[in-house]
C-alpha cells in the first residue's frame, strides 16, 4: 500500500463491496436513495425537529443509508433521526461542542488511536480498531475520546455502507485511572450514545490484552446491553493477538494488531486530517438540535433515556467544552 496516499487509509466502498451488500439484500442504490428523500421529506414537518437543509444528508444518502442500517424500514429509521437530535440535547459533552480544531481535543487524540479498516470483511463487516497508545491520562480524555469516537463515526457514515461492525480494543495501556472514571452512569450514558446514535450495529467486538482489573467494567457493560448484543463482546486476557486472528482474519486487521493491514498510526492521521474537512459541517451541526417544547406528544427528559436526573457534571462539561470553541 502507499503510505504516502493518505486516502489509501480511509475506508470507502469499492464498487464490488457495493454490488455484494446490495446482492445480499436484496435491493439497489436506487432505492435507497429513493427512501432517503422520503425521510428528508419527513423532517421537514416535525416541528421539534431542527430544519436540517437537504444537502446536510448529502442529497439523502446519508438518510437512504440510514434506512438501509435499520433494517430498511421506514418507521425505525425515523425513531432514529428522532433519536439523533435528541440525544444531542442530552448529551451534549459528547454530542456537541465537536470542533477538530479545539487544540484539547487534538490533545487528547495523541493518546488514544481509532480508525476503520480500509477493506470490508469477507462477511461484509467493517473492522474498527483502537489502540491505548502510552498510560497517560486526566480525566477529560475520557469524553474528549468519546467525544471523537463519535464524530468519527459521523464522517464514516456519509460515505460507507456495511452489513455490521467488528470492534477491536487494544487495552496493554488500560490503567486504573481510565476505570475508575467509568462510572455507572457515565458507562450507560455512552452505552446509549453509541447504540442509539450511530448507524452501529456490532457483530462482535474484541478487547484484547486486557488486565483483570478491567472484568468489572465489561460485566457492568454487559448489563446495560441487551443479552444478544452482550454475548458478541470477547474479552482476550492473554498477551498478543492469536485468540483475535481466531475471530478476524489478519487479513483485516491493522500491522500492530499483527495484521496485514496498514499502521493503526497512519489511518488515524489520515482521518484526523479527513475530519478536519468537515469542519465547518461539524460547526453547523452544532445548530441542529431537538426543540422538546414543540415535539407533538409528550416531551423526552433525561430521565425518561436515562432513568436518572441530570448529574451535575453535565452542565461543568458543556459550559468547559463551550469555553474552548
Amino acid at each position: 500500500m502507499d503510505t504516502n496516499n493518505k486516502t489509501a487509509f480511509i475506508s470507502t466502498n469499492t464498487e464490488e463491496e457495493k454490488e455484494k451488500i446490495m446482492e445480499n439484500v436484496g435491493i439497489t442504490f436506487d432505492e435507497i436513495y429513493c427512501r432517503g428523500s422520503s425521510l428528508v421529506e419527513w423532517t421537514y414537518v416535525q416541528p421539534h425537529l431542527p430544519n436540517v437543509r437537504e444537502n446536510y444528508y448529502k442529497y439523502s444518502g446519508f438518510a437512504g443509508k440510514l434506512w438501509f442500517r435499520m433494517k430498511m424500514s421506514m418507521a425505525r429509521a425515523k425513531n432514529k433521526i428522532d433519536t439523533y437530535y435528541t440525544m444531542k440535547a442530552l448529551a451534549p459533552e459528547y454530542l456537541l461542542n465537536r470542533d477538530p480544531a479545539n487544540q484539547q481535543l487534538r490533545a487528547s487524540m495523541a493518546h488514544l488511536h481509532i480508525a476503520p479498516m480500509p477493506m470490508l470483511t469477507d462477511r461484509l463487516t467493517r473492522v474498527y480498531a483502537i489502540k491505548f497508545v502510552d498510560r497517560e491520562f486526566s480525566p477529560h480524555m475520557l469524553t474528549d475520546w468519546n467525544k471523537y469516537v463519535l464524530m468519527l463515526g459521523d464522517v464514516q457514515q456519509w460515505d460507507d455502507l456495511s452489513l455490521a461492525e467488528e470492534v477491536v480494543v487494544d487495552m496493554a495501556n488500560l490503567t486504573l485511572k481510565q476505570v475508575v472514571v467509568l462510572t455507572p452512569p457515565v458507562v450507560k450514558k455512552l452505552v446509549k450514545c453509541y447504540l442509539d446514535v450511530l448507524l452501529f450495529k456490532p457483530l462482535s467486538m474484541h478487547f484484547v490484552n486486557a488486565p483483570s482489573f478491567a472484568e468489572a467494567v465489561f460485566t457492568l457493560v454487559k448489563s446495560l446491553l441487551k443479552p444478544k448484543i452482550a454475548d458478541r463482546i470477547f474479552v482476550h486476557t492473554e498477551k498478543g493477538y492469536e485468540k483475535l486472528h481466531e475471530h478476524i482474519s489478519p487479513k483485516y486487521l491493522p500491522k500492530d494488531f499483527d495484521g496485514e493491514g496498514p499502521e493503526l498510526k497512519d489511518m488515524h492521521n489520515a482521518w484526523l486530517q479527513k475530519i478536519d474537512s468537515y469542519r465547518e459541517w461539524f460547526l453547523e451541526n452544532d445548530s441542529y438540535v431537538v426543540r422538546e417544547e414543540l415535539r407533538q406528544g409528550t416531551p423526552i427528559s433525561y430521565s425518561d433515556v436515562f432513568g436518572m436526573k441530570v448529574p451535575a457534571t453535565t452542565d461543568s462539561m458543556t459550559s468547559h467544552g463551550e469555553s474552548e470553541r
